[in-house]
């Protein structure tokens, strides 16, 4: 059972990895939606979609944190994140479900920026600071730590 100073997160899965997104930024998880190319965009943004009638931005994360093109995952899932009442959606390879992590693991985890391309992080900065914040708020899983929170949920 969580405790009191446990912060819940979105635990999403990429080819290089597990990582976790703090929840209160998640608004929905879905299937990937048609996307609209947009001329110009950065390599790690798929297009623009629709959801809910409203456009948004789609980013492949993993093509983000590695600095290359985005590539289309039909069996992934999309996780809709809110940047103060404007949407963007990030693109995974899977889901693995919501944990609870204490503060003190919050902490000591490295940020999801932490290994991603300086290259792609400045492209992003220049298009969009909040999101550079919500992805910074984001979390790289250890295997070590995955595992241990695995077993607990066992």
């Amino acid at each position: 059972m969580p405790g009191s100073s446990d912060e819940p997160v979105l635990v999403v899965g990429l080819e290089s990895g597990i990582y976790a997104i703090r929840l209160g930024h998640v608004r929905e998880i879905m299937r990937p939606l048609s996307t609209e190319v947009v001329a110009g965009a950065p390599s790690f943004v798929l297009g623009v979609t629709r959801v809910r009638g409203e456009p948004a931005p789609v980013v492949d994360l993993a093509r983000f944190i590695a600095d290359g093109p985005a590539l289309p995952r039909p069996d992934g899932r999309w996780i809709r994140v809110d940047l103060r009442g404007r949407s963007l959606v990030l693109s995974v390879d899977s889901v693995r479900g919501v944990r609870h992590l204490a503060a003190e693991v919050l902490s000591a985890l490295p940020s999801l920026l932490a290994g991603a391309e300086r290259n792609a992080v400045e492209k992003l900065a220049l298009l969009d600071e909040e999101l550079v914040r919500v992805l910074d708020s984001g979390l790289r899983m250890p295997d070590d730590v995955w595992s241990a929170l695995e077993g607990m949920a066992s």
